[in-house]
């Protein structure tokens, strides 16, 4: 057993007097106790062994174990381990201990550097600390032992409960991080890696020890009357291959569900379709990293919002470009889909990008919206010498639009196809008029530290030149 509550040596020295003498205690409780049998529960501290007994382990024979604690405690020893006049070894030589040690050790900075107790089964941990790495070396001792998985036992305060849940929260984001990074063929400076903080009182880590490292800055977005859209597309092979199953799995449930596919000249039309086959097309989605405005967490959160505010239906475009410069086609779900061609800049990165971040076409948001009122918007800008923009389609849809396409991105002046299969993008298109928040909702967005560094700009850009061919 480990008991870990101050880093004060006479603190640890007043804790082992007092264990010492109440293991004292219980050893004498038990040899004068182990062998009366039911008269054995006269004594206090074999009625507590009785009723951790009841609670914990009654599929064991309680004589049998009454009898085996005398043997269980007689070579228990409490020792403290510091640098001290107080403190003891810590040693397990075989010469010395033939049978090994069983103790409760007491300690504070030696217990959290690197020293090992061997079998340890029971932490009793009061110290706290207020860093991550600090606590997560302390929580070392946490690991459950093979074949000891029945008596393993932490003790700690609830607030120091409450921290190792939120780092182990925060670990296994950074773990996702890592995978994310690797799936994109990036490296961390290309990448910039994120620590989630704590909002009240933990730190990372020391502060002299941050060095180069920024507080990861938040943007909230009303995404009412916007589009947002895939800018940056992998070109690693993995990554390409889970959005065509993204993709496939997408339709194949949408043609389950709906057999009502409407004309649209950019391709197939399906209206009303559940908001939960967006979300978890996103989320199966593997979205590059540096497409921040894509990223599945925030959308997915904002789709679900939107949907307890009763805007749980969408539609959804599936572009087929049968105009297209490209020769590239696949199927999907039965679908044939013909890609979209853009140029990119060469670059030897494992991702592909457009010049301006651009690869949808205006004319798309025309989906689901009537002719009449196509017209009229059209009109409305021809009047003023204008191509109607995007966000004037937007104000008069009723359900948010998702658009799925096929891209086949050639290097410039080239022609040269950067993937022989091409690339799955995807687009939203929300309705309503931008600025005006009555609804209350918005996207939370993590920026991305490298985006921070680099000045990417992290804002959602007004309609630009179609250059979609």
């Amino acid at each position: 057993m480990m008991i870990n509550v101050s880093v004060y040596k006479d603190v640890q020295h007043s804790v082992r007097l007092l264990t010492h003498q109440f293991v004292k205690e219980i050893k004498e409780a038990i040899s004068v106790n182990f062998a009366l049998g039911d008269s054995a529960l006269d004594s206090s501290i074999i009625r507590r062994f009785h009723k951790l007994w009841e609670q914990e382990f009654p599929f064991i024979n309680w004589d049998e174990l009454l009898n085996e604690l005398n043997n269980a405690v007689d070579p228990l020893t409490v020792i403290e381990v510091n640098t001290s006049q107080h403190g003891d070894s810590l040693s397990y030589d075989e010469k010395v201990w033939p049978n090994g040690r069983t103790v409760i050790t007491i300690g504070g900075y030696s217990l959290s550097r690197g020293l090992t107790l061997e079998g340890l089964t029971i932490s009793y941990l009061l110290r706290n600390t207020k860093m991550y790495d600090t606590l997560m070396q302390m929580g070392r001792w946490f690991g459950y032992r093979k074949d000891y998985e029945d008596i393993c036992r932490v003790y700690m305060p609830q607030e120091s409960i409450e921290w190792y849940e939120f780092i182990t929260e925060a670990t296994e984001e950074l773990r996702q991080e890592f995978s994310k990074m690797k799936r994109a063929g990036l490296t961390p400076k290309e990448f910039g890696l994120r620590v989630r903080s704590h909002p009240a009182s933990l730190l990372i880590t020391a502060k002299n020890k941050m060095r180069s490292s920024k507080t990861e800055l938040r943007e909230i977005i009303d995404l009412k009357g916007r589009q947002i859209e895939t800018t940056v597309l992998s070109k690693v092979e993995k990554e390409i291959k889970k959005n065509f199953e993204a993709t496939e799995r997408l339709l194949s449930k949408v043609l389950e569900e709906h057999n009502d596919e409407n004309d649209c000249k950019s391709g197939y039309l399906f209206k009303e379709i559940s908001h939960q086959r967006v979300s978890d097309f996103i989320n199966n989605y593997s979205n590059h990293p540096l497409s921040q405005l894509t990223e599945s967490e925030p959308i997915t959160n904002y789709i679900n919002a939107l949907a307890e505010k009763d805007t749980n239906k969408w539609n959804l475009l599936v572009v087929n470009e049968s105009r297209s410069k490209s020769d590239l086609k696949q199927e999907f779900a039965g679908l044939t889909i013909n890609a979209g061609k853009r140029s990119v800049p060469p670059h030897e990165e494992e991702y592909v990008t457009t010049r301006n971040k651009k690869l949808t076409s205006t004319v798309w948001e025309e989906a689901g919206l009537s002719a009449a009122t196509i017209k009229d918007i059209r009109d409305q800008f021809k009047s003023i010498g204008k191509e109607a923009p995007g966000y004037a389609f937007r104000e008069k849809m009723e359900l948010p639009l998702l658009k799925v396409y096929l891209v086949d991105c050639v290097l410039s002046k080239t022609d040269i196809k950067t993937s022989e299969k091409g690339y799955i993008g995807w687009s939203i298109s929300f309705p309503g008029e931008m600025g005006k928040k009555e609804d209350g909702l918005y996207a939370e967005y993590a920026i991305n530290i490298t985006a921070q560094q680099q000045e990417l700009p992290f804002i959602i850009e007004e309609e630009e030149e179609d250059e979609y061919e």
